[in-house]
């Protein structure tokens, strides 16, 4: 019976196991473009569309905002997730220890990719990048503690400077002649995989645990759609390129997926109710016992 409970809840992550395999084989894939540089030129020319972008005292939140997909930020969350989740007796033990491990591996795979993969970018247009960041940045809590909270109007205004340097830059050709440009290595975007693999998790244990019933769709989907709202700030604000925050979106997804799977594994409450199912299953050997006394008293 137990052997038949175990391979029922493997059954049911091996969706989860698979969606995992899918988002990494992806990740992979694009690696391997990256790599041989296949996708140099689009992600240059995303970029100088992007420099055509206007300016505004929102991008000023969006700065601070992104700090959520920190590494910092994302252990603490999933550390008080998985204590949370033992305490309610939902889930077994080594959920905790999965989780963590899974956030290290991530930020294990960031290490080496930044190290080791890089794009050629012209100098003009990392100049241009850091433009679209903000000028409240560096000046103290004082001034990024309202910005943190969503205060936009407290943000100082655009530079005029810095608006019309980017949208020039944004008009001239990319050229990458020797001496123009300097490898750039964001490869993949640690900000956008914990924020897609936070959004993933985070959507999964709301639409599982969520009551009314009512609130859990929606809620789970707006999780969704702000995790993935997350992880696009670092190629908004010029932190990341295109490439780096989606393969970080992708990578992200996928350790998120297997996530959900070793939760599956680990869910208390689906195998108590697997193993009621059992007993009470009509032919079992408990069912059967009434019927046979039943049969021996009308003899």
């Amino acid at each position: 019976m137990s052997i038949s409970i175990k391979w029922e809840r493997f059954e049911q992550a091996r969706t989860w196991f698979l969606l995992a395999l899918a988002f990494g084989g992806l990740f992979l894939a694009v690696s391997i473009l990256y790599v041989f540089g296949v996708l140099d030129m689009p992600t240059l020319l995303i970029e100088r569309w992007l420099l055509n972008r206007p300016l505004t005292q929102v991008d000023c939140v969006l700065v601070e905002w992104r700090n959520f997909g920190s590494p910092y930020i994302t252990m603490t969350l999933f550390t008080g997730v998985g204590i949370l989740c033992i305490l309610t007796r939902c889930y077994r033990w080594p959920i905790l220890p999965c989780l963590l491990v899974l956030i290290l591996f991530s930020a294990f795979i960031e290490t080496v990719g930044k190290q080791f993969i890089g794009i050629p970018l012209p100098f003009t247009m990392q100049s241009a990048m850091a433009s679209l960041s903000c000028p409240q940045r560096g000046h103290g809590l004082n001034a990024q503690l309202p910005l943190f909270l969503g205060l936009w109007w407290k943000a100082p205004f655009p530079a005029l400077s810095a608006r019309s340097f980017a949208q020039t830059i944004a008009h001239l050709p990319i050229r990458l002649t020797p001496g123009s440009f300097e490898d750039f290595y964001g490869y993949p975007s640690g900000h956008a995989i914990r924020w897609c693999f936070t959004g993933v998790v985070l959507s999964w244990l709301c639409w599982r645990h969520m009551r009314p019933a009512v609130l859990r769709r929606p809620l789970a989907v707006l999780l969704l759609i702000l995790c993935y709202l997350g992880a696009a700030i670092h190629f908004y604000i010029g932190a990341h390129l295109l490439a780096d925050t989606f393969a970080g979106d992708l990578l992200g997804t996928a350790l998120g997926c297997l996530a959900i799977a070793l939760f599956t594994l680990n869910d208390r409450q689906r195998r108590r109710r697997q193993v009621k199912d059992v007993f009470e299953a009509p032919g079992s050997a408990s069912g059967d016992a009434p019927g046979k006394q039943r049969s021996s008293s009308m003899v």
